[in-house]
């Protein structure tokens, strides 16, 4: 398969590379310097569009999207996808299924409005947030967004809220899901042929692989004239990013969203719908989010939290039927070999013996065996893992806090940052005191259990609006605020 770049100004100079059945036409140093001298006036074009206008054009690719979909047009790209990415072309229907939600007027318009400081009006003219006091939000950009991972859609968002704000919008993603993530954004050509704001849009917009030893990549980073850089990926990369980023004489901001996972917090009162959300977000990207729930701390007896892990089991079986997962045969022996050890060790082991549905939920008071066994299988690390559920069984609430704040120092979550969502279904006298415990675990996101993998408009990623940190705010202030402090 070959990747072109999304590019639609004058007919671009490419570096061919070959990376195994990929060939990779990378935009060179020279195009992309010509293009990014072009920002200001392409930044200047999208703010004299109205926010109505910019949210509407993508609310056409959106139900574009839909459309063929629907008619069955998508149908070989979703085969694609599910050979690249490792997921089954029934989760990559789901993901399908999700981008016109995405992209919905409403969903736009209350992200925006949630996080702007006095509102999302401010993108196109001065709001009053006081008497006499003004703000502007203005593009920071251009914005480069690097993307990871195998899911389309987390690049959507970010790209989307970039070109919204206004900004020049430069976009790599991973190699796995590059098709998917090209094949929605160009459908702004169609949108394009009948509506100018669609076409400025498109304008601003570049999609490129780099590879890592790239000298178009090294130019971005270390020359080309950025204001924001968002980075989603983990170690060696982040590093390596933020240090050529040292070299940019513009010095961009670096916005790093990192590697996380998810945590759930129940208790004897969990019952039917609580296991089976848990199934449900374990089965969801094969625990490839970072919300994905890796982790269960039950808060309760040992003989009930087995209990509950066997109505997790049973849902796991029916659910991952439907969404096959074809682990490597070399994991798969590791799985296996795990499974038993843990046995050896004290633990329950609940999983499944299907070659297609290998789900495994170990209980245990702690993660020590875990760990100690993830020093001997390094491929069954947390990033490896699938359908792979501890369950914690233990005392009290501040025994929770503690478990979430260990987790990113155990050998078994290795390169996790933190725990970014707690997925919470316990008893209302208990619900309280969890929420004042979770207070201080550093973690991002409180959710029900069956909606971790789900983001409202409203809510910021990983602490933070991106719709803010792809802008500046402009202070304006009309009445005079000194006070008399001359003789």
């Amino acid at each position: 398969m070959t990747l072109d770049p999304i590019f639609s100004h004058e007919a671009p100079v490419v570096v061919r590379k070959e990376m195994g059945r990929e060939v990779i036409n990378e935009l060179s140093p020279e195009s992309l310097e010509s293009y990014l001298s072009q920002a200001p006036t392409m930044q200047a074009d999208i703010a004299g569009i109205s926010l109505d206008d910019r949210i509407e054009v993508f609310a056409k690719v959106g139900a574009l999207w839909e459309r063929k979909r629907k008619a069955g047009l998508l149908d070989d790209l979703k085969q694609r996808l599910a050979a690249s990415s490792g997921y089954s072309a029934r989760l990559i229907d789901v993901e399908f299924s999700l981008v016109p939600l995405l992209l919905e007027r409403a969903t736009l318009r209350r992200n925006l409005s949630s996080s702007l400081l006095g509102g999302a009006d401010g993108l196109e003219r001065f709001t009053s947030v006081n008497e006499g006091e003004y703000f502007r939000h203005l593009p920071a950009g251009p914005v480069l967004i690097i993307s990871s991972g195998n899911s389309m859609i987390p690049p959507l968002i970010p790209t989307t809220l970039s070109l919204i704000t206004g900004n020049v919008t430069v976009l790599k993603p991973s190699l796995s899901n590059y098709e998917g993530v090209a094949s929605v954004f160009a459908l702004l050509r169609e949108v394009a042929e009948t509506d100018p704001a669609a076409k400025s849009l498109l304008e601003a917009l570049v999609i490129s692989y780099f590879s890592h030893d790239s000298a178009s990549l090294s130019y971005l980073l270390t020359a080309a004239p950025l204001g924001v850089v968002n980075f989603w990926g983990s170690e060696p990369a982040r590093s390596v990013i933020a240090k050529m980023l040292t070299e940019n004489p513009s010095h961009p901001s670096y916005v790093v969203n990192g590697p996380l996972t998810g945590v759930a917090v129940v208790d004897a009162e969990a019952g039917e719908r609580a296991a089976q959300g848990l199934a449900t977000n374990i089965v969801l990207y094969d625990q490839q989010l970072c919300s994905s729930p890796t982790q269960v701390c039950f808060i309760g007896e040992r003989a009930q939290a087995e209990s509950f892990a066997r109505l997790v089991g049973t849902h796991l079986d029916g659910m991952g039927d439907a969404f096959a997962l074809h682990l490597p045969e070399g994991v798969r022996f590791s799985l296996n070999n795990i499974r038993r050890s843990l046995l050896f060790k004290g633990a329950s082991v609940l999983s499944s013996s299907s070659a297609t549905n290998p789900w495994t939920i170990v209980i245990t008071e702690d993660g020590a065996s875990l760990d100690e066994l993830i020093t001997s299988y390094p491929e069954m690390g947390i990033h490896n893992r699938r359908r792979f559920l501890e369950l914690h069984v233990v005392n009290d609430v501040a025994e929770v806090g503690r478990r979430i704040r260990e987790l990113p120092h155990r050998k078994a979550y290795h390169g996790i940052d933190r725990v970014q969502t707690v997925g919470v279904s316990v008893g209302t006298d208990v619900h309280g005191v969890l929420m004042d415990e979770l207070l201080s675990t550093g973690i991002y996101r409180i959710t029900p259990i069956d909606d971790m993998y789900m983001r409202s408009a409203s809510e910021p990623y990983d602490g933070a609006h991106l719709a803010a940190l792809f802008t500046y705010t402009l202070y304006r202030r009309d009445t005079s605020h000194a006070p008399d402090v001359m003789p």
